[in-house]
């Protein structure tokens, strides 16, 4: 397949799953920064405030999805080198730690876990798990 950027493969693995009859969600984890201006007079004291923004638990895979009654996260990455390090990595890379470990998780409550780098991956790993015809 060619070389989309992971972004553009998370797209078009939506479109797919939602194509076929699925629901789909894109998981931002982590936590971010955000902030206000505080204007006028009751503002005591006047100024920008920052915050912190509590995102999906710390290694929620990318992209949380039901698709025949089936309960699917996938993982995505941009290509097969990076899969194969996220792989080699999974006990040594705090990052792939966690994401394995919520993976672990997922498949402990019957979830199903599917790391991906392109929709054809997707759609053959639906296939074989008998969620699309």
């Amino acid at each position: 397949h060619s070389k989309m950027k992971e972004k553009a493969v998370e797209t078009a693995i939506m479109q797919f799953i939602r194509y076929s009859g699925g629901w789909c969600q894109k998981v931002q984890s982590g936590a971010m920064l955000a902030g206000y201006t505080r204007k006028g007079r009751g503002a005591t004291p006047p100024g920008f405030r920052q915050y912190k923004v509590k995102l999906a638990d710390e290694g929620t895979p990318d992209i949380l999805a039901c698709i025949g009654g089936k309960f699917v996260a996938i993982e995505v990455k941009k290509d097969e080198k990076e899969i194969e390090k996220w792989k080699r990595d999974s006990e040594i890379d705090q990052r792939s730690i966690v994401q394995h470990a919520q993976q672990d998780l997922i498949r402990q409550a019957g979830g199903i876990t599917i790391v991906a780098c392109s929709v054809d991956e997707v759609q053959r790993d639906f296939a074989e798990l008998g969620l699309i015809h």
